[in-house]
């Protein structure tokens, strides 16, 4: 691939090294175009491509030669970005639940790369094994925009982006698959509500259990109440207040002083 000018993709060789973008084959590596990482890198492509109808817009911002000069170019609803695992990220790996931006680094051949250069820097394809990943990243992530930040080998590199539609194909087997996922989520809703349904049936069924038992136990004993006194209309029933233990005492001296008393007569 090499661009026409100061770094611009010429869409004609795009066009004919165009990656495919059917998901059922991109599942291995070395289905996208060549390019370098390093210093040696003149421009990179940011792929675009047609995948959610519900993506609202958004954008990637972009460093460009030195991080002063940022670009920010405007990623329009129904386009997509990837991110190579083989470049761009500075070493670091990527971890199972990032989502990246594919970036195509390309650079002019025969004239500012050498053989040996080409073969220090490593000249090969892209890595297509994280499409699908970025695929679904998209999806979730709604208008919110992507950054890219510039890093030593994305300091020298020149930007544009290259928007190819997917094929009728293609974009029915993604249709087949967000309906799917609807699907899903709507299965899941519903059995959630009727498992809170017989949730709240089984505590009532409880409740109705319960009183039938209160109710069976009052048939078999009978309601408990106070005996009824029998009381004339005009008399009151006075109760004499308990005898404590001072007045025990005092009774049985009085007891003894009488029969002291009696046997003195005697």
């Amino acid at each position: 691939m090499r661009p026409a000018l100061h770094g611009v993709v010429h869409v004609a060789a795009w066009e004919r090294e165009r990656p495919k973008t059917d998901p059922a084959a991109v599942v291995c590596e070395n289905q996208l175009a060549r390019h370098v990482d390093g210093r040696n890198v003149h421009g990179s492509v940011i792929l675009g491509l047609h995948t959610d109808e519900e993506f609202t817009g958004g954008g990637v911002t972009v460093w460009d030669c030195t991080p002063q000069d940022v670009f920010n170019y405007p990623i329009n609803p129904g386009d997509i970005c990837f991110l190579d695992r083989c470049v761009w990220h500075q070493g670091n790996p990527i971890t199972s639940g990032m989502r990246w931006v594919i970036v195509i680094f390309y650079s002019v051949e025969g004239e500012n790369l050498s053989r040996a250069d080409s073969r220090s820097r490593g000249v090969h394809k892209v890595n297509a094994s994280s499409l699908l990943e970025s695929l679904k990243w998209i999806k979730t992530t709604g208008a919110h925009g992507m950054q890219l930040q510039g890093g030593e080998k994305f300091q020298q590199s020149q930007q544009q982006i290259v928007a190819h539609p997917l094929d009728e194909e293609t974009r029915a087997i993604l249709k087949t698959q967000r309906d799917e996922e609807a699907r899903m989520k709507e299965k899941e809703r519903r059995a959630k509500e009727d498992a809170e349904k017989l949730k709240v049936a089984a505590k009532e069924q409880e409740q109705e259990q319960e009183q039938e038992q209160e109710q069976e136990t009052e048939k078999e004993t009978g309601p408990i109440s106070a005996p009824d006194l029998p009381q004339d209309e005009t008399e009151t029933v006075r109760l004499l207040p308990p005898v404590g233990t001072a007045g025990i005492v005092s009774l049985l001296l009085a007891v003894s002083w009488v029969a002291w008393k009696l046997s003195r007569r005697t």
